[in-house]
């Protein structure tokens, strides 16, 4: 598989290697198989003929070295022709020289044996060989046992017989095995086409669903993908649009929500400058009350930026906590001291209870007052004037738990879990650049906590943190 230029899969170098292999694989497969089946039926041909003949020579040699081993050769060869009668082999008595003394078919040649099995049976042995004959060139097997007086071996006697119809059994069997072969390799070809057509297909609707989302249109899917492995990339690619679809969607909202925030206090910074500038300057208490108000919107930029920067943290793995005695009561009395000028404004009550036993915890001060401060800041925007909010300490199990409810306008369950991601804003009516509960949750696990929220849609939203309990981790 190769990629061109301009980024494409090269589908038919795949198609043409998933062929190739098939091929190979099946093409020496069917090479073994053939092979062993041309020895089996040479072996069973050839090796069975050979068996017989050696059966019948080693029987007529001990015969005839027993019963005439006082006989001359030339008496023990016409003896033996005379006396011994085969339909199927021609039997021979040959003389120490290889010279043919008789034969049973009477046909005579000055040639001289010196094929293997008459060299091997001057040795001892009976062996087989096959060959052709030299005067006719017919295609023969031949097996030779040793005439003996005693321990001296005297001549030789030799079945011969022709295998030229067994040649073209053999043959014909072979021809039939190689036209076989070369049918399943046809078959195998085809099959390995189909079965790369069944690969190719789905890789190159990938390719275009994947083509189309490079040019920026996430809305192509992969469709009827079978359920395997390229089933499950056809589903991740899916997936990966998907989420790619939504987190544009999260940018471009977090960049129309971040602009106005950021329009929000620029403007009015803006327009208490140009009230300034055409004002009577003078007037030292409506000055000092414009750049109050200037002092304001300022901070709200820069409370903004810190969170921007925050979260770049976060996303880089460059946020660090210092961990240190913590007085928890002190920290949400200054948490709540920084709030109440807005709480009294909105007229909305708040009740704080901090357990008695809880004297400290193990944290970094600056990071759990963010957390705090935007669990707060998040129950009084969405609490409705007159409301009531309470935070609450308590020990559970080897955790000490911080909550803060509200009863205010409250969130959907199925939004719910969407509450501590990126940018995720619950009402787009309300400031906010969605990043505050995402910092706070992240900051939590930096903690090993955790922050778990509850709410109901008009009924209000309860949030709690929960940190390790330091009594109990010193034990």
């Amino acid at each position: 598989m190769g990629i061109d230029g301009r980024g494409k899969i090269k589908v038919k170098s795949i198609k043409k290697w998933i062929i190739l292999q098939y091929t190979i694989v099946i093409f020496i497969t069917i090479f073994i198989f053939e092979l062993l089946f041309f020895i089996g039926i040479r072996q069973h041909y050839y090796g069975n003929i050979s068996q017989v003949l050696q059966d019948k020579a080693l029987f007529s040699s001990n015969f005839y070295s027993k019963y005439l081993n006082y006989s001359s050769i030339e008496y023990k060869a016409k003896y033996i022709i005379e006396n011994t009668s085969d339909e199927y082999a021609e039997i021979q008595v040959i003389d120490l020289d290889g010279n043919i003394i008789q034969t049973s078919t009477g046909f005579f040649s000055d040639i001289k044996v010196d094929t293997m099995d008459f060299t091997n049976a001057l040795l001892g042995k009976i062996t087989s060989w096959r060959g052709e004959r030299i005067n006719t060139g017919e295609s023969v097997i031949a097996v030779s046992a040793p005439l003996k007086d005693g321990d001296d071996i005297k001549g030789v006697i030799r079945y011969v017989t022709s295998i030229e119809e067994v040649n073209k059994v053999v043959n014909k069997l072979i021809i039939q095995l190689l036209v076989l072969g070369c049918i399943i390799l046809i078959v195998v070809l085809s099959l390995s086409m189909l079965l790369a057509r069944s690969i190719i297909n789905p890789i190159n609707q990938l390719k275009k669903v994947s083509a189309k989302m490079a040019t920026g249109d996430f809305s192509a899917r992969v469709r009827n993908i079978k359920d395997n492995e390229i089933g499950e990339l056809a589903n991740t690619l899916n997936y990966m649009a998907e989420e790619i679809v939504k987190s544009n969607n999260v940018k471009n909202d977090f960049i129309s929500s971040i602009s106005h925030e950021i329009r929000t206090p620029l403007t009015s910074i803006k327009g208490w400058i140009e009230t300034m500038l055409l004002g009577e300057l003078d007037n030292k208490e409506e000055i000092k009350e414009e750049l109050s108000i200037i002092s304001s919107e300022t901070n709200r930029l820069t409370d903004l930026v810190e969170e921007l920067l925050d979260f770049s943290r976060f996303q880089s793995g460059r946020m660090e906590i210092q961990l240190e005695k913590v007085d928890l009561g002190t920290l949400i009395t200054d948490v709540i001291k920084q709030f109440l000028p807005r709480i009294k404004s909105k007229d909305i009550t708040l009740e704080y209870t901090i357990d008695d036993e809880i004297t400290y915890i193990v944290g970094d001060y600056n990071r759990l007052k963010q957390v705090l401060i935007n669990i707060l800041d998040n129950g009084i925007k969405f609490t409705h004037s007159g409301g009531k909010i309470q935070v609450t300490t308590e020990l559970i199990d080897n955790y000490i738990v911080v909550c803060v409810k509200d009863n205010g306008i409250g969130v959907d369950k199925e939004k719910l879990n969407k509450l501590t991601d990126k940018f995720y804003k619950g009402d787009a009516r309300y400031p906010g650049s969605g990043l505050g509960l995402a910092i706070s949750d992240e900051i939590i696990k930096l903690h090993n906590g955790k922050m778990v929220i509850d709410s109901q849609k008009g009924l209000g939203t309860k949030v709690c943190i929960f940190l390790k309990n330091p009594l109990l981790t010193d034990k």
